[in-house]
């Protein structure tokens, strides 16, 4: 469904993605991983057509650049991890900005694009907020009303920078378990991009680690989330647990030089 050849992105001159090959099969789910500032955020936004690349980003077999902006917003849906947003706007009528590339010019929603917004609404759980103004919403509720106006758009392809920001462990794991419902009833792509490598291990069939926005490692999250790897590239020791109902748990480890010794005072004076 993706495919990226040699894609290289360079920001006021300094090279953040310095050349990714990548290959996304339609309906499997991607996450890519990496500490602070490796080019995750960078790599989603190459894929949604919104920052200057070279290389190639093929989308369903066609150049990212060959496709209208029109067309291409009902192939990709990208949610961002910190969205500019106007605060007077209900989430309602936000989400309904996610039906823009099925309305025709000067025309309006139909009724079925309201039934279609209500019903995504309801998954994500905003309904009872529905006339609230995103303004008044706790950062947890704003990033479901950012992803209610993604899944509007009925792409095919769904790129998640941090979904899961500023929501508690309950929404997190709703709103990830929404996810891969409908990527498994809609036969959806997903890419993402993760922080909470426990939550990237248990829903993704694939990791890509970045580190200084090259390629370190790529394949199934047993061969990606191992102690050495994590240990190197995030410059933290880890230790890895398999989970007996699935999946990886990633737990952070404290640096012996920063566990005091029982006894030993805080700090030593001259």
């Amino acid at each position: 469904m993706i495919t990226l050849r040699g894609l290289s992105v360079e920001l006021e001159g300094t090279p953040i993605l310095p050349g990714i090959d990548l290959i996304v099969e339609q309906g499997s789910w991607t996450s890519v991983i990496g500490p602070n500032g490796s080019g995750k955020t960078t790599l989603l936004r190459a894929v949604a057509g919104l920052v200057h690349f070279s290389g190639e980003v093929l989308v369903a077999g066609a150049q990212l650049d060959s496709i209208n902006r029109k067309e291409l917003a009902k192939i990709i849906a990208y949610v961002p991890q910190h969205p500019v947003f106007p605060s007077e706007m209900r989430v309602q009528d936000y989400a309904l900005l996610g039906r823009t590339p099925y309305i025709a010019y000067l025309g309006t929603e139909s009724r079925s694009d309201l039934r279609l917004v209500a019903r995504v609404l309801e998954q994500v759980g905003l309904e009872p907020l529905a006339r609230r103004t995103l303004g008044s919403l706790s950062g947890g509720e704003l990033q479901r009303a950012i992803l209610a106006r993604a899944l509007a758009q009925e792409a095919r392809v769904l790129l998640l920078d941090e979904p899961t920001t500023g929501m508690d462990i309950g929404h997190q794991q709703q709103t990830l378990e929404l996810v891969d419902s409908l990527r498994a009833k809609r036969d959806l792509t997903v890419i993402s991009a993760i922080h909470d490598l426990t939550m990237a291990g248990r829903f993704s069939e694939r990791l890509l680690l970045i580190d200084s926005g090259r390629a370190c490692a790529l394949g199934p999250p047993h061969t990606v989330l191992t102690e050495e790897l994590l240990g190197e590239h995030y410059g933290a020791p880890v230790k890895i647990v398999d989970d007996p109902a699935g999946g990886i748990v990633v737990i952070p480890l404290r640096s012996r030089a920063s566990i005091q010794e029982p006894g030993q005072p805080a700090f030593e004076s001259d």
